[in-house]
């Protein structure tokens, strides 16, 4: 029912607490794109 908003704060949350390379950046986005409307 939330999974989608629950997995776009859980990027958020990676994006702005640990502020991860950009090699992990882009790892976070493909493992995330696909979740975020």
């Amino acid at each position: 029912m939330h999974s989608i908003k629950s997995d776009h704060q859980v990027f958020l949350h990676i994006q702005n607490n640990i502020l991860p390379t950009n090699a992990t950046m882009l790892d976070i986005k493909t493992k995330y794109a696909f979740n975020i409307p």
